[in-house]
């Protein structure tokens, strides 16, 4: 677990939610500089990685309608 950092919570936020701070779920997220100090950021650190090519190519026609 690492602390509060409100700068960084709103950073992660903005990567999902976009920049425009009017358009995000004031009752869900609020602000970031006004939540306690019992909010925490979980930080994972996986001990593996595996990468697998997931892309596809669509069937023939399938992009044509």
């Amino acid at each position: 677990m690492e602390p509060h950092d409100p700068e960084r919570a709103e950073r992660l936020l903005t990567g999902y939610l976009g920049s425009d701070r009017e358009k995000w779920d004031e009752a869900r997220f609020g602000d970031p500089h006004e939540w306690g100090e019992e909010m925490v950021l979980l930080r994972f650190v996986p001990g593996t990685v595996v990468a697998r090519d997931q892309s596809y190519a669509p069937a023939p026609g399938i992009g044509d309608r």
